[in-house]
């Protein structure tokens, strides 16, 4: 089932910064602490996965739920989640199958039973205005590219937005659960797939990854295709040579390469007609035979004789 805007309106999800907001104060942020100057690509590409936010429920009727948020937090859709065959039939009740994973935690709730000498309130917990980020204890700027393969800008984990969407979320979803008709349900996780953007730098382009949960930064280079590095790097000559060296049929496929492939097949077949016709009409004056027949004969040895040349030539 699906819940519109009716069942997030006046809800914590008001406060929800869009993902594009996001990404720019991230790479505000990697600007302020790098030497490099990192500028936003594709922000209409920016997005937090295909799953998103979402979290893991209970209700009231026992049985497990899954709520997906839109992208742009204005609705949302509820379903039970897939069974796996042969799979145990332990549920998100007890908690057995919450995780504190990479983007994923559990509710307030449960997370405040435990060892409260080894956690921080939130009153403790650093706070900033809306639309800022703000910087836990365990941000560690100067691992960044310490290990091989990562990026210069790679934060390990403290870069936090003020307003977390998690959080934000968390809050809302009792409020959003009773307006879709689920009233008294247990909110056993909520997570949230990183955040998905690119950026470049003077030299490269990278594909970055912040983990809102973590408060984590990653990058790997954007390397292009191998057919769009041979794009970008052909020049004019190499363009036309190969366009001369371009045979074949692709295939099933019916492309540009198709009718390439034709017009190579009809202008050799043209080329054929025409020197077969000329030597027939040739032919059929009879003055010009002896003539033509030396001038024809020198051809075919020239051409023998320099075709084997190069024969010779190559594979030398």
């Amino acid at each position: 089932m699906s819940f519109s805007q009716d069942a997030v309106e006046g809800t914590s999800l008001g406060q929800m910064i869009p993902a594009a907001d996001i990404a720019n104060l991230v790479v505000a942020e990697l600007n302020e602490t790098s030497d490099s100057k990192y500028t936003l690509l594709d922000p209409e590409k920016i997005s937090h996965g295909r799953t998103g936010l979402n979290a893991a429920f209970v209700g009231a009727d026992q049985k497990d739920y899954q709520v997906f948020l839109n992208e742009t937090a204005d609705g949302g859709t509820i379903r039970e989640p897939r069974r796996r065959k042969g799979g145990g039939g332990g549920g998100n009740g007890g908690g057995g199958n919450s995780k504190e994973a990479k983007g994923e935690y559990q509710p307030n709730s449960e997370r405040n039973q435990g060892d409260s000498k080894n956690e921080k309130s939130d009153a403790d917990k650093p706070k900033g205005n809306k639309g800022e980020l703000k910087t836990g204890e365990q941000r560690s700027p100067s691992r960044r590219g310490s290990r091989a393969n990562v990026a210069p800008f790679a934060i390990d984990s403290g870069l936090e937005v003020a307003d977390s969407p998690i959080m934000l979320f968390e809050e809302a979803l009792p409020t959003i659960l009773a307006r879709s008709g689920f009233e008294g349900a247990s909110i056993s996780a909520v997570s949230l797939e990183p955040l998905s953007f690119k950026i470049k730098d003077d030299k490269k382009t990278w594909n970055v990854q912040y983990d809102v949960a973590t408060g984590s930064v990653s990058g790997t280079e954007d390397k292009p295709e191998e057919g769009e590095a041979q794009l970008s790097s052909m020049s004019f000559r190499r363009y036309l040579l190969q366009l001369h060296k371009a045979r074949g049929y692709p295939g099933e496929e019916v492309n540009v390469r198709s009718i390439w492939a034709v017009f190579v097949d009809a202008m050799s077949f043209t080329m054929c007609f025409w020197g077969i016709s000329g030597v027939v009409m040739w032919w059929q004056i009879k003055r010009t035979r002896p003539i033509g027949t030396a001038l024809l004969g020198i051809s075919v040895a020239l051409a023998g004789i320099i075709g084997y040349v190069m024969w010779v030539e190559m594979i030398s």
